[in-house]
């Protein structure tokens, strides 16, 4: 489909624009202190107007949420066989289920 140089042009330029967006983000974002600052209220703003919303989250997502975090302290410690010994159905149901994704 695509010869040598072209695939070697297509590597190089995506090297190139992924390196210029690294440079922007940190010469724009990281290094202003203005919008660092307005973004920080921004957050803050909004999760004081919306916890019951962040709360709902959780509540519908707990199970979820917690077997996840096992899954990846198991993976972390490398203890993935106790984890599958002890939790197949959790881990059939949302553990594959994310991996699938």
């Amino acid at each position: 489909m695509y010869s040598e140089t072209e695939l070697s042009n297509i590597i190089n330029l995506y090297e190139k624009r992924r390196e210029y967006n690294s440079q922007y983000s940190k010469t724009r974002y990281s290094a202003d202190q203005n919008y660092k600052e307005s973004r920080k209220q921004q957050s803050a703003s909004w999760y004081n107007e919306n916890k019951s919303k962040k709360k709902d989250y959780y509540l519908r997502n707990k199970e979820k949420i917690s077997i996840q975090k096992k899954w990846n302290y198991a993976v972390m410690t490398n203890n993935q066989k106790k984890f599958l010994d002890k939790y197949p159905e959790e881990y059939q149901k949302y553990i594959l289920s994310t991996l699938k994704d």
